[in-house]
């Protein structure tokens, strides 16, 4: 299965077109600077709200590794490099992320995303961006890198997933093993715990070129001897969040006034309407519809 604009459609459960309204939940200073900067910030996935970011996906890796190597004849013999190289990977696979969902207002996404509902819902029209619905490889896969995707959260999906990743490469060639696990990582940043399905979450997707190094034997797949180089050639940036150290690179927004189809103000957003609408005629965002949530103040 070769990562590339036709094979990477439809991840996400099925999805293969962009839903007219993707919804982003953030606090009223982050709604300013969204505005006022007219860019979208992708902190790394391992940073995120969700502790199993990242852990998830490393699970059901480690589970296929050790059933291939029970059954497998052939894998018996790699699998230490492979399961070596799978912390290697788990460590160093950066993926930058954007979070939408298709719900714009969700009580619990409300209180944990939206500064416990004091924020705001920014409804975007993705699909005026330009970006392709894929999991982008490297910089030269889309525009600049960047891909759209929904997250896959039925776990029998994302093991077949990466079932059909590792019947694609052969355990006896070494940098086969190295590719193959390059590959399946790729997709560590739209797999999640089934936990979270009722947030219905689509993300924008920025990955770093990797590279696994020039190794040439199983001997050299060790930790130090592993880096991840980012070669887009794009300033990564930080910020506090927290008292937590985040990075994360910018994607800057079409110049266009109609990518936001509507606002809504959360359930203890007392903001007048005209107010936000101000705001963003200011800053050229035009025919934008305010509203307030639905869900019940508490």
């Amino acid at each position: 299965m070769a990562f590339n604009d036709n094979s990477t459609k439809g991840y996400g459960e099925g999805a293969q077109a962009i839903p007219p309204i993707l919804y982003h939940y953030c606090s009223m200073n982050y709604f300013i600077e969204i505005i006022k900067s007219r860019q979208l910030w992708l902190s790394n996935y391992r940073c995120l709200n969700d502790p199993s970011e990242g852990i998830w996906f490393d699970k059901i890796i480690k589970d296929l590794l050790d059933d291939f190597n029970k059954n497998t004849e052939d894998w018996e013999e790699v699998y230490e490099t492979l399961d070596s190289a799978r912390k290697i990977l788990f460590d160093s696979v950066k993926s930058y992320i954007f979070c939408f969902s298709t719900k714009g207002d969700s009580l619990s996404q409300w209180k944990v995303y939206a500064d416990d509902a004091k924020g705001v819902t920014i409804g975007f029209d993705l699909a005026k961006f330009g970006i392709p619905v894929g999991v982008p490889g490297n910089k030269s896969y889309s525009v600049d890198g960047f891909g759209l995707c929904s997250v896959v959260y039925n776990k029998q999906i994302q093991k077949t997933t990466i079932e059909k990743v590792f019947n694609e490469f052969s355990p006896n060639n070494v940098n086969d093993v190295a590719n193959m696990l390059i590959e399946a990582y790729k997709l560590s940043c739209i797999f999640k715990n089934p936990s979270y399905k009722e947030e219905t979450e689509w993300r924008l997707i920025f990955r770093p070129d990797l590279h696994f190094g020039h190794h040439s034997t199983p001997e050299n797949y060790t930790e130090k001897s592993e880096k991840l180089y980012n070669n887009t050639g794009k300033k990564v940036y930080f910020r506090n969040v927290d008292n937590r150290v985040i990075p994360y690179f910018i994607f800057n927004q079409p110049k266009r006034d109609d990518l936001i189809k509507e606002v809504i103000l959360g359930p203890k957003n007392n903001n007048p309407p005209g107010t936000v609408k101000l705001l963003l005629s200011n800053y050229n965002y035009l025919g934008t519809i305010i509203k307030k949530s639905s869900v019940p103040h508490r």
